[in-house]
């Protein structure tokens, strides 16, 4: 597939819109423009004179980003996931985001999966899982003594999640999102693995057994959260946020004073680990989120646990 020049945008959508009909266009060209421009591609408000620069994630479309504050890191991962797409037959296109990270999209055929989220989850595990070892600098494709592991952004198997678009402007930096090789069969789907298949089944069934048993149990009860919750929780920057936007909307309604939540919450940031917010930017999370509710469940305690390597604590 080959295209060329900002107006390229309009070509993927034609080859999508093969494969679904629904596509949702979003225009946030700054960080100062809200998220409201948003119009489905040939709907009656839909406008192809406008840059749009983000898109919905479409239902089969698998989308793996590295985003570590090492370009050159992510970079490397981009290739690595690349060779084993192309050792299998997958065609894909990988972009530069337009910032530090890379994007590699692909499309799976999802046959009779109930969960395809679920599945699309284990598919981003199964090729974007590696093990760095930063004294040496060096990727390995099992774990090795001294290496983290990494894994792509989970997040993005999630449902009517947004990804910048192709030529799309990053709002941040305003450069566009640019490709780097783009397969001459893309966006074709592709069959799914074997072992993907084997791992989600499991996973499918363990999912609805949790599901029955933990109905009537406490989120705070839960192995994960209170792991989460304690001092013993050091891990990346992203999780320790992750973690914290948590703990506000699960703790916070035990705590009758919101000057002693901030307290606690400030104290158990600099215990583990966190350095990038202060103890203002700690205290104004609290207050912004204070009189919002957002329903926290035990998918986004789940998710955090996975993304940081400490599926252990998940509860079957």
């Amino acid at each position: 597939m080959k295209t060329k020049g900002r107006n390229g945008l309009m070509t993927y959508l034609q080859e999508y819109y093969k494969i679904q009909k629904d596509i949702l266009l979003v225009y946030r060209p700054t960080l100062k423009n809200s998220w409201s421009t948003r119009h489905w591609y040939l709907g009656e408000k839909w406008q192809p004179h406008i840059k749009y620069n983000h898109r919905l994630i479409l239902r089969d479309e698998v989308v793996l980003e590295y985003d570590d504050d090492n370009k050159s890191l992510n970079s490397r991962l981009a290739q690595r996931v690349c060779r084993k797409l192309e050792s299998v037959g997958i065609s894909y296109a990988r972009w530069r985001s337009g910032n530090k990270s890379h994007h590699i999209h692909f499309f799976i055929k999802p046959k009779e999966a109930r969960s395809v989220s679920l599945l699309k989850k284990v598919v981003l595990k199964h090729f974007g899982t590696y093990y760095y070892d930063e004294t040496k600098d060096k990727i390995y494709e099992y774990m090795v003594e001294g290496a983290k592991r990494i894994l792509p952004d989970l997040r993005l198997a999630s449902d009517n999640h947004l990804i910048r678009a192709e030529y799309g402007v990053h709002e941040k930096t305003q450069k566009n999102k640019t490709p780097v090789k783009v397969c001459e069969k893309y966006p074709k789907p592709c069959s799914v693995p074997v072992e993907c298949w084997e791992t989600y089944m499991a996973l499918r069934r363990t999912s609805i057994k949790r599901k029955v048993t933990m109905a009537s149990q406490s989120l705070k009860d839960l192995p994960g959260f209170k792991f989460i919750s304690s001092y013993d929780f050091k891990d990346a920057e992203d999780g320790r946020e992750r973690a914290m936007f948590i703990l506000i909307h699960v703790l916070k309604d035990s705590y009758k004073e919101k000057e002693e939540f901030k307290k606690f919450l400030y104290d158990w940031y600099k215990y583990n680990g966190g350095y990038k917010l202060s103890e203002w930017d700690v205290k104004h999370k609290v207050d912004y989120h204070w009189n919002r509710n957002y329903n926290i469940g035990e998918r986004q305690i789940n998710d955090l646990l996975e993304q940081i390597g400490r599926e252990d604590l998940i509860q079957h």
